[in-house]
Parts: structure tokens; C-alpha cells; sequence
């Protein structure tokens, strides 16, 4: 079961490309040059575990770059 994060997540890598996560959780990231990127997944209501991975692009698919969303503590009007 995905949660409505899934929907919303967006996908950072180093080359400056995003997506958005479908309701299952998966991503793609297209036109990503091959080298080393980074990818930070990003959501105002929750943080990653982990909070990054780096990815070696090839001229190859790559698979099983997860992250576990936890949704984040809201602020109190006084925190802003």
C-alpha cells in the first residue's frame, strides 16, 4: 500500500531533472546524462531515510533506488 506521499514526493538528482512518484512509489528520471548523480527525494510534510543516494548512470536502466518516507512532526504556528 503506497501513502499519499507516493503521489506528491518529488526526485532531485545532480543534473537537475525531477519527477514525480506514482501511486505505487515508483519513479523515473529521464535524460540523465551517464556519471555519478545524486538523488534527494523532497516533501514538505515528510523526511527520508535515507536522506540521499548516490547512483552511477550508465546508458542502462537502474533499478532499486528506494527511500522509506516518515511523515514529519507538524510546527506550532509559533515555529514558522
Amino acid at each position: 500500500m503506497c501513502l499519499p506521499v507516493c503521489l506528491a514526493a518529488t526526485l532531485i538528482a545532480a543534473q537537475r531533472h525531477s519527477a514525480t512518484a506514482r501511486a505505487d512509489g515508483s519513479y523515473i528520471l529521464q535524460g540523465l546524462r551517464p556519471g555519478s548523480s545524486t538523488i534527494r527525494p523532497s516533501h514538505p510534510r515528510y523526511h527520508f531515510t535515507p536522506d540521499f543516494r548516490s547512483v552511477a548512470i550508465t546508458n542502462h536502466d537502474v533499478g532499486n533506488v528506494n527511500f522509506v518516507a516518515h511523515l514529519s512532526p507538524r510546527k506550532r504556528p509559533s515555529q514558522y
